[in-house]
């Protein structure tokens, strides 16, 4: 693929406004792939249309949920298509470059094996085997202390940087240090430097660099340094 079609595809990702960045780096790695297959939790009237509309365009496959998984014993699956008063629609997007692969991301997640579901999206093994061995993912708040040392975190696999819509990675490793992870996040954050404009690319170091401090239960994040806060370990 030459180097311009591959600016102008980066830069048109960036351009959809009304989603995420976070759902907007997933397309990157989907696209380019750093990853087999995605998930996007949409709200049904103002994202699905528009960024399938999108996806198609960029030429990849899409499965659609019913609706959005609920991983409780009582129900296998929340039916957003039926009208709920005061409940948003919402519905999932599996996404890959084949049909297949799209959907059998969809059939893992309604199978509620999360250990097959994290697999068809291509996180790591052993972050992977670190949420089966923990029964959950960490919560954010947790995050803080068990992915920082010495008030230092690792920009590469912080996963607090979701505050702030900036993480490079779309799961949670099992350390801060996980090579895996890490070249994950280094293969997203390498195709943004080299291909996205200076807007977007200043909006990801700016927030890779933010201070974090937990405040009446809630991160707060900072520019400079305050006592009690947590700062990365190196600029990227």
């Amino acid at each position: 693929m030459k180097s311009i079609l591959k600016k102008n595809i980066v830069r048109s990702i960036f351009k959809q406004k009304f989603v995420s960045y976070q759902i907007r780096s997933e397309i990157l790695d989907v696209y380019f792939g750093i990853r087999p297959s995605v998930r996007f939790v949409l709200d049904y009237k103002s994202q699905a249309v528009p960024l399938a509309k999108f996806l198609i365009k960029l030429e990849l496959k899409i499965s659609v949920s019913k609706g959005y998984v609920l991983h409780n014993d009582k129900e296998k699956y929340q039916d957003w298509f039926i009208n709920k008063k005061g409940s948003k629609k919402m519905l999932c997007f599996y996404v890959s470059k084949s049909n297949v692969l799209a959907e059998h991301s969809r059939k893992m997640d309604e199978s509620k094996n999360d250990e097959k579901f994290g697999k068809s999206l291509g996180y790591p093994k052993c972050c992977i085997n670190f949420v089966k061995k923990n029964k959950r993912p960490p919560t954010i708040i947790e995050s803080l202390g068990l992915y920082s040392k010495k008030q230092k975190y690792n920009p590469y696999t912080w996963p607090c940087l979701i505050v702030l819509d900036s993480n490079l990675i779309s799961h949670f490793p099992c350390n801060k240090k996980c090579k895996e992870s890490i070249l994950l996040a280094k293969k997203r954050l390498n195709i943004i430097k080299k291909y996205s404009n200076q807007k977007v690319l200043k909006y990801f170091k700016n927030n890779l660099s933010k201070f974090y401090i937990l405040e009446n239960n809630k991160i707060i994040t900072k520019n400079k340094y305050v006592n009690g806060s947590i700062g990365p370990e190196f600029k990227i």
